[in-house]
């Protein structure tokens, strides 16, 4: 079978954090850019907001995340996952009952918190200046560096070290004009922009629906349907 390689770029390197807002932060600023529409999502409706007294008062915590195999999932009938985890202990500590409830991607996570559906969002994101101007960040979980996601050479698997080297991209400079396909309202897409205008030179940024994951952007790149994307080490 053919593998995909992690190759770090060195100047893919945003922190990467869990992503817990209050909605005061989401109304701080309701006139946004169309650049900044298109980093957060639509952002459609009314924003709501619901003070940590009202939540104490009703006795309930409602957490907006994505259904995936790190922060929140079921298994044989169970809720898990890493952001799951912590929010139940911090729940039990305050005396609150913890509801989650699923957005199908990213796109839709700061809608839904900005209809009042949920009272913080539990998820890792990278922070951008865009997001910043309309959420509020916790402290940092954890780091992680973005890395370029390809496949291996067809023979790998008889080749020396070297020789893999020679068939894989190490170095930024290798993308130009190189085609990579990531979500559009995502860090990745971002960072491409950035780096474009690093280099000066042209990288083709090809948008993946918002409802694709990661995982399965990865699994097209493992299929051989597209050669490169961007995901979290």
């Amino acid at each position: 079978m053919q593998l995909i390689t992690d190759k770090l770029l060195p100047f893919f390197t945003p922190l990467l954090i869990i992503l817990m807002m209050g909605l005061a932060g989401c109304s701080q600023n309701t006139s946004k850019t169309q650049g900044e529409k298109l980093a957060m999502g639509t952002l459609n409706g009314p924003l709501l907001e619901r003070d940590w007294d009202a939540i104490e008062k009703e006795g309930v915590l409602n957490v907006i995340a994505i259904y995936n195999s790190t922060s929140y999932f079921l298994y044989r009938g169970e809720p898990m996952g890493f952001e799951y985890d912590l929010l139940q202990r911090m729940c039990d500590d305050m005396g609150l009952e913890l509801r989650i409830k699923i957005a199908r991607n990213i796109d839709e996570l700061f809608d839904m918190l900005n209809r009042g559906e949920g009272d913080l969002v539990a998820y890792g994101l990278s922070i951008t200046e865009p997001r910043k101007k309309v959420v509020s960040f916790t402290e940092y979980h954890y780091l992680t560096h973005q890395v370029l996601v390809q496949r291996k050479p067809k023979n790998w698997r008889t080749m020396p070290l070297h020789r893999i080297k020679q068939n894989l991209i190490t170095d930024p400079l290798e993308l130009l004009n190189e085609t990579v396909f990531v979500r559009k309202n995502s860090s990745y897409y971002e960072r491409l922009q950035n780096l474009m205008e690093e280099m000066g030179g042209r990288i083709y940024v090809k948008p993946v629906p918002g409802n694709r994951t990661t995982e399965e952007i990865i699994r097209m790149v493992v299929d051989g349907d597209i050669k490169y994307t961007i995901a979290d080490h």
